[in-house]
């Protein structure tokens, strides 16, 4: 890919286009809006979610094309957010910044991550290299994510 990608950390004010991101990707999959309103604080990306957690933007040709979290709960390290604006949804540069992450959790002696997927986003976490460990219950009745572990 002859794309120039690069991995910035997010500043506190890098919040609003996050949140922006994070909602333009999840409406791409055509989720009722009651559903997207629904999950308006999960999409919500606050300072204080960038000030406590790894958040990096993914730029791509001087484009904020998407960005990516890593967060503790407990002691285990997830995948917060993974997002990419749609016009970049499909053309590979989710797989390169992937790379960026799986590096990041070494380099930060952490082979274990977690992720809670949405269903739409699985079949790339399984091309990643994710295994399925758990599904959990949404907010939404009858509605399960399930939780994929990645062993780097």
């Amino acid at each position: 890919m002859t794309q120039h990608i690069k991995y910035i950390p997010a500043e506190i004010s890098d919040a609003d286009p996050l949140t922006q991101i994070a909602f333009h990707s999840k409406r791409y999959w055509d989720y009722p809006e009651e559903w997207i309103q629904l999950w308006t604080e999960d999409l919500t990306i606050t300072p204080e979610y960038i000030s406590k957690n790894q958040v990096i933007k993914i730029i791509n040709e001087d484009i904020l094309a998407g960005f990516y979290a890593l967060e503790y709960k407990e002691k285990q390290l997830y995948i917060g957010y993974f997002w990419m604006l749609p016009e970049f949804i499909g053309k590979g540069l989710g797989k390169e910044a992937f790379t960026d992450l799986r590096n990041r959790c070494l380099a930060m002696n952490e082979p274990i991550v977690d992720v809670e997927s949405d269903p739409n986003a699985e079949g790339f976490y399984i091309k990643m290299g994710a295994e399925k460990v758990r599904s959990i219950s949404t907010r939404i009745e009858g509605r399960h994510l399930n939780v994929f572990r990645f062993r780097f």
